[in-house]
């Protein structure tokens, strides 16, 4: 029997409890070969167990070896390791080399940075090649073998048959001036395209040779599409002797003319034009079938978050107001040029100069490293202080700043929030959150809902929100928004003694924080940096006081408006245009920038503002013959361009329509307004049909009173 026994595993003790507070334990079991089971204590452990190291959270290395990222000297006695993607890191102002001998981490590869705790030193310990090729699965109901995305995307069926290509392989002797005229001889070795036909939307993708030699002539040049010149989109000179490539995409119907350098002979010149055919279009009317609209929707939705980044100041000397590097030091330290997407949030904290002098702490540059503007510098004020702020990019920019170490009034520090990669993903989602509503109200989408899914995408910035939410209205439009009745016939009981509304606070971009929203001191709807001071009255003071007074709680406005403005730039010309494409503003204001300027400020000085909803009056401007055929798809464009801003897309939008008495009401402004408004549920027309005025074009105090009760209905019932 004992023979039977010997050898045989000892089963666990039955009924033994399990352990469900494991400070309450005190020994653990263990032993030798041939001898009986023993207990050993808790706190004696690290003599069987040593714990000498442990990963921490990766370090984005820097996108060249002169931009190596420094990185701090680890704990003595121990080790720590992270896994990276590629990059350059140094230590001791060495840059760190892999197993291969060569500098960081080259492109396509990964692997592991490993700091020794013994010998003080960081080390790249391991590197290995991505793979790029694809492998054996392909895209195929049952196949669970891994692929490639390219084969993913080649898959999405609808993609590929919307996809359309256009190669352009017609060339003449000559070439064209940066002024758009054409020279036809070949004296200098060049040929010119013709000019060809781009629509909007269009994506010319093209690579020529350049010249050899400084000169008046261009690269590509945009002409409308009659053939009128209208600009020079690249030159020759500042990019000769090369094989230069490009992505142009169309924001109107237009012409385009390229030159090509044919003794160049650095690549082989190509032209060709893709877009997508609108009968691809239709797939939007299935949330499925949604994903696989655009060919950048496809790639650019995989991106994933970018980690918190914290900037070094870890270079000598500072950067001054002209944009260059000062020679010398005076205790500062300095970043080196650092990339900050659009709508990326850059948290800061810099010691400041004693003087005030050439000192910049935080310069914004183009992505070709040009001077753009001093953001932060010592002023009278400021001078020998720790300055913390925020600053928000507003398009893709390298910043630098500069701290005063000397100074050690506070801890220098620059951090760019997590924060998501600009792509159309956002603007989908726009598209989805409307396609995912039943209601009857809201009808299936067309073909000008894509556009405006790509200007939501425009106006789309990062917001962060308390749990505690303040009560925001954004206030937007033309005269009859900026106000145009004399306080003198507002009612009395929506004014305090004093020209205040009572329990509301209109955002002063001037002083950038909320104050009382006073008549003759703070009216709101002056440009960013600017106080408002206008003695005439709209809608939006009896919504408000109405809307504080149901609520029981304060209301808080922004508000911008140009009176005589309009959306499209063929519009009457007030002063500015509110067409999200900016770019096709020429002369004038660009509001529905300015507009997002006074949003985000505000949000930044007050986390806990919610935009609640839009109020809104224009369209009187878009009353010229050219501009009032194009309103549907111009006032749509502007709706999902605000709702970006605030980045939802169910943003309740409510509006006024123009008096029939207006001297520029026209019937397609209107029926435009009355479309949007029957195909988007959260957009709430008010019918002011029985608008009477006080002038050819403003409401009288009657009708201001009315649109403003009828704004207040509806707000109060949705929010």
């Amino acid at each position: 029997m004992a023979e039977e026994e010997e050898g045989k595993a000892l089963p666990w003790p039955d009924g033994a409890e399990k352990v469900e507070d494991p400070t309450t334990v005190e020994f653990l079991m263990c032993g030798n070969k041939s001898k009986p089971i023993m207990k050993f204590e808790l706190d004696r452990l690290n003599e069987l167990v040593e714990v000498n190291g442990e990963s921490m959270p990766a370090i984005q290395g820097g996108t060249t070896a002169a931009a190596a990222v420094a990185l701090p000297a680890g704990p003595t006695g121990q080790n720590r390791w992270f896994d990276a993607s590629w990059g350059y890191w140094k230590y001791n102002n060495t840059v760190l080399k892999n197993p291969l001998g060569t500098d960081g981490i080259p492109q396509g590869n990964d692997g592991m940075l490993y700091w020794n705790g013994t010998a003080l030193t960081w080390k790249i310990s391991k590197m290995q090649e991505l793979r790029t090729t694809p492998v054996t699965g392909v895209v195929a109901e049952g196949n669970t073998d891994a692929t490639s995305g390219d084969a993913v995307f080649k898959a999405i069926k609808n993609v590929e048959d919307g996809k359309k290509e256009i190669i352009i392989n017609n060339w003449v002797d000559g070439y064209y001036y940066t002024t758009g005229a054409p020279n036809t001889g070949n004296n200098y070795s060049m040929q010119r395209t013709p000019l060809f036909d781009l629509k909007k939307g269009q994506k010319l993708l093209f690579g020529v040779n350049t010249y050899n030699t400084a000169g008046s002539a261009a690269i590509a040049n945009i002409y409308d599409a009659a053939g009128v010149f209208k600009q020079n989109l690249y030159p020759q000179s500042g990019n000769l002797n090369q094989f230069f490539e490009k992505v142009y995409t169309a924001t109107e119907d237009c012409k385009i003319g390229l030159v090509d350098y044919t003794l160049g002979n650095i690549g082989v010149r190509y032209v060709k034009i893709q877009y997508i055919e609108d009968l691809s279009l239709a797939s939007l009317n299935t949330r499925t079938n949604g994903l696989t609209v655009d060919v950048d929707v496809a790639f650019e939705g995989a991106k994933v978050l970018d980690p918190e980044q914290h900037i070094p100041f870890n270079l000598t000397s500072y950067y001054l107001t002209t944009g260059a590097v000062s020679g010398t030091t005076y205790g500062h330290k300095r970043t080196d040029k650092f990339l900050l997407r659009k709508s990326q949030i850059l948290n800061y904290g810099v010691n400041l100069y004693t003087a005030v002098g050439s000192v910049a702490n935080l310069n914004i540059y183009t992505l070709e490293g040009l001077f753009i503007s001093t953001v932060l510098r010592p002023t009278t004020a400021t001078v020998g202080t720790f300055k913390e702020g925020t600053y928000i990019a507003t398009q893709d920019v390298l910043v630098g700043m500069s701290d005063y170490a000397d100074g050690n009034y506070g801890t220098a520090y620059a951090t760019i929030e997590e924060s998501e990669p600009i792509n159309y993903n956002k603007g989908l989602y726009y598209l989805l959150q409307k396609d995912l509503e039943t209601d009857d109200k809201f009808q299936k989408m067309n073909p000008s809902d894509f556009e405006a899914s790509n200007i939501f995408q425009r106006g789309l910035a990062k917001v962060n929100l308390s749990a505690t939410k303040k009560y925001g209205i954004i206030v937007s439009g033309q005269s009859n928004t900026e106000g145009r009745v004399p306080i003198a016939q507002l009612p009395s009981y929506i004014l305090n003694n004093d020209n205040t509304v009572p329990n509301v606070m209109m955002w002063n971009d001037q002083t950038k924080a909320f104050a009382p929203f006073k008549y003759g001191v703070n009216t709101g709807a002056g440009a960013p940096g600017e106080a408002s001071t206008l003695n005439l009255y709209a809608y939006d003071s009896i919504a408000s006081y109405l809307l504080a007074q149901n609520k029981n709680r304060t209301i808080y406005l922004v508000k911008r408006a140009v009176g005589g403005t309009a959306i499209d730039p063929s519009g009457t010309n007030g002063g500015g245009y509110w067409t999200p494409y900016t770019e096709d503003i020429t002369q004038g204001r660009k509001l529905v920038e300015e507009f997002k300027t006074k949003i985000l400020n505000a949000i930044a000085a007050n986390p806990d503002l919610e935009i609640k909803a839009v109020l809104w009056h224009q369209g009187e401007g878009d009353s010229t013959a050219t501009a009032r055929v194009k309103y549907y798809q111009n006032f749509k464009n502007v709706i999902s361009y605000i709702r970006g801003i605030v980045g939802n897309p169910k943003l309740p939008f409510i509006f006024g329509t123009i008096s029939p008495l207006s001297a520029q009401y026209t019937a397609e402004v209107h029926q435009a307004q009355v479309e949007i408004s029957q195909e988007d549920k959260f957009v709430y027309l008010i019918d002011m049909s029985d608008g009477t005025l006080l002038d050819s074009y403003h409401f009288d105090a009657t009708s201001t009173q009315n649109l403003g009760q009828r704004m207040f209905d509806v707000l109060k019932n949705i929010l």
